[in-house]
């Protein structure tokens, strides 16, 4: 699958984490962020439904995409091109990052979810699903 910008670098991985202030203290990321040019637009990675646009408290806005038993969730948003239950295809621009902001960049936050039949929902590492 394509990155969800168009050029940007990994500033954060899957996982556990080490946290960058505090010595010893570690957080676990359920996803990537991405750092790229502030007011980016980031796209979609496959094709699906849009299920939900949530605003979350000091993130902006995060556009929640199904596939199937997949989800995508693409979070720091500004602002949302989507509306939900639109059918969107790959590469299709869901949304624009900041242009606030520290310096020259901003970051957009990643994730791939997998919702088993049970109902249970297990976070993929998105590294091992998209190429750059």
């Amino acid at each position: 699958m394509p990155w969800p910008v168009s050029k940007g670098e990994v500033t954060r991985g899957f996982g556990k984490q080490a946290h960058p202030v505090h010595v010893g203290v570690f957080t676990n990321n359920k996803g990537l962020d991405i750092s790229t040019v502030k007011g980016s637009t980031v796209r979609a990675v496959y094709e699906g439904t849009v299920t939900s646009i949530i605003n979350i408290p000091g993130a902006g806005k995060a556009v929640i995409v199904a596939h199937g038993n997949y989800r995508t969730i693409y979070s720091n948003l500004q602002t949302a091109y989507v509306q939900k239950g639109d059918r969107i295809k790959t590469k299709q621009e869901v949304g624009a990052l900041p242009l606030n902001g520290n310096g020259g960049f901003s970051e957009v936050h990643f994730e791939i979810i997998k919702i088993s039949s049970e109902g249970d929902i297990t976070n993929l590492n998105p590294s091992f699903w998209i190429y750059q």
